[in-house]
């Protein structure tokens, strides 16, 4: 039903939708070269990945501290004694190494597996390796989600410390950051399925 209402929309305006549209796309693609791309996802995962090693590090040992009642009460639950102060700097540290190798990646990525330059062998591993590190990917986000948040009320790393509210943040500019791309991705199909010559 929507295709139906885009190709109607595009054929009463074919002209402005190609021009003002089409534009767009064309000229975003053509100064996206692998080169660009590969700065950009440089630029993005650095600093982001490196500030939240360094955050999971230096929050450690301050989120480790617990009462003594606590550590006696917590004899039932499966986690060993102040465990569930240290999910926030164990994801910040495990996740931020993650993301520091993104760019690297995505160069396989970009490089083996989208341009069809590689041999077919290379190109199976990278198709491997993307897979697998989109799903690693997956799996950090939603312990993130559950840890991140599940720590909100907690008295020592919780919504008051500095921890939690980086990890907070780190959880949010990641997420804009793949919606963003999605977006983008998206933009490409559709001129390529609407409004293309090819």
């Amino acid at each position: 039903m929507q295709l139906r209402v885009f190709s109607k929309l595009f054929r009463f305006f074919p002209q402005c939708a190609y021009n003002a549209y089409g534009n767009l796309v064309t000229a975003a693609t053509a100064r996206c070269t692998r080169a660009t791309r590969f700065a950009i996802s440089i630029l993005l995962a650095v600093p982001l990945g490196a500030s939240m090693i360094i955050t999971g590090i230096a929050s450690t040992e301050s989120c480790l501290v617990f009462n003594q009642a606590n550590q006696t009460n917590q004899t039932s639950s499966i986690f060993l004694p102040g465990e569930d102060q240290v999910r926030i700097p164990a994801w910040l540290m495990v996740t931020g190494a993650v993301l520091l190798t993104s760019p690297a990646v995505y160069f396989v990525y970009d490089k083996c597996w989208k341009s069809g330059e590689a041999d077919p062998v290379f190109q199976r591993g990278a198709k491997f390796l993307v897979i697998s590190y989109l799903l690693c990917g997956l799996i950090l986000s939603v312990v993130g989600f559950v840890w991140v948040f599940g720590a909100h009320l907690d008295s020592v790393c919780g919504a008051e410390s500095f921890a939690y509210r980086f990890a907070v943040f780190a959880l949010i500019t990641m997420n804009i950051v793949m919606d963003v791309w999605i977006c983008y991705k998206i933009c490409v199909v559709l001129y390529w399925a609407f409004l293309s010559d090819d």
